[in-house]
């Protein structure tokens, strides 16, 4: 069952798993948070506390928000502000693993991560 976390009005679906330094999974466009269905036990095996996210729009999280862009689709952007906010929920820092679109916006998240409390001190630890 997806832990349902609430983000300026809208909900990120999060499946949570080991205890540990935090470790945040974000899929690809047109996927879901099942591509990382394999490596979840392996991080909580190695002693990471593990959040697998469905990116906004995708699987269980919602699309009821609007864009920075002002469209109706998403942006880097979005999924970075989003990945933060997962991060703060989740008592980061954290380091943040993503795929396609969430690969720059985890690079975008990395960045933007200092001084932003619980989020400070996150990086990047795989972006393709």
């Amino acid at each position: 069952m997806a832990e349902l976390v609430t983000l300026d009005g809208g909900r990120i679906a999060c499946d949570v798993i080991g205890e540990g330094p935090l470790v945040v999974l974000s899929h690809g466009t047109g996927t879901g948070r099942g591509d990382y269905r394999r490596l979840m036990p392996l991080l909580a095996g190695a002693g990471y506390r593990v959040v697998n996210m469905d990116m906004r729009g995708h699987g269980e999280s919602g699309l009821d928000r609007p864009s920075v862009t002002g469209k109706a689709a998403i942006s880097r952007t979005d999924v970075a502000e989003d990945l933060l906010g997962v991060v703060r929920h989740f008592g980061g820092p954290a380091a943040i693993v993503g795929h396609s679109l969430s690969g720059g916006a985890a690079t975008i998240a990395a960045g933007r991560a200092a001084g932003r409390g619980r989020a400070a001190g996150s990086r990047l630890l795989y972006s393709r």
